[in-house]
């Protein structure tokens, strides 16, 4: 994959962080966690300080990912505590099921008509609203996610602090997936700090430089 470009295309807001400084070790990249971002912010194209982005060259046919995906990420945390965010994303235009708009949860869409399984009781009726998927065009999709507390790098049953200065390695699973690559699209790899759906803030917003000679991630790949 190739990197795509950082830049100062991150959105201004109360409270954000100065720009990262820059790293001077072409095998290390860096970006500032933003809190106020989470992984749909991150996954959007074009110039960003507070995530790093890698994208294939377009597949030349179709490949089907299924199974779950782990990624090894060494990073450095300016801050004693630091979250890490990763996803996998698909990008090329699709018509997919609606899973963000909380007025459809789940991707689905109630109907005004009804259907009746059974008989209906005094306390509970037999009667359910018909339902339909809600579907939406996008450029882009999620098809995998991974969240770690960089403090567990050694456990997951305690945390400890961070030191300055010291690279940590981190190995963990993505969610599950069984999803189609498309001929024409590209696969990307998005790494970023604190996804707000998924962590509380920490106390304060780190600056993440990653060893990018030693930070992999594995897809299953199925024929």
């Amino acid at each position: 994959m190739r990197r795509v470009p950082d830049g100062s295309g991150g959105r201004g807001r109360r409270g954000a962080a100065s720009a990262p400084a820059p790293v001077r070790d072409p095998a290390q990249a860096t970006f500032q966690d933003d809190p106020d971002l989470s992984r749909f912010d991150w996954a959007k194209e074009g110039p960003s300080e507070h995530r790093l982005l890698f994208a294939s060259e377009p597949l030349t046919s179709a490949a089907r990912l299924s199974g779950t995906s782990r990624v090894t990420v060494r990073v450095m945390s300016s801050t004693p505590v630091a979250r890490l965010g990763v996803a996998v994303v698909d990008y090329g235009p699709a018509t997919i099921r609606d899973y963000v708009d909380i007025t459809k949860p789940g991707g689905i869409r109630n109907l005004t008509t009804s259907s009746c399984w059974g008989q209906s009781g005094p306390a509970d009726s037999a009667c359910y609203l018909d339902t339909e998927t809600a579907t939406t065009s996008v450029e882009h999709e999620i098809v995998a996610t991974g969240w770690a507390d960089l403090g567990h790098h050694a456990t997951l049953r305690r945390g400890v602090p961070l030191e300055p200065d010291r690279f940590y390695t981190m190995t963990f699973e993505l969610s599950p997936m069984d999803h189609i690559v498309s001929e024409g699209h590209r696969l990307g790899l998005v790494i970023g700090g604190t996804d707000w759906w998924e962590f509380l803030e920490p106390g304060q917003r780190p600056r993440l430089t990653v060893d990018l000679t030693r930070t992999s991630l594995t897809l299953p790949t199925a024929r």
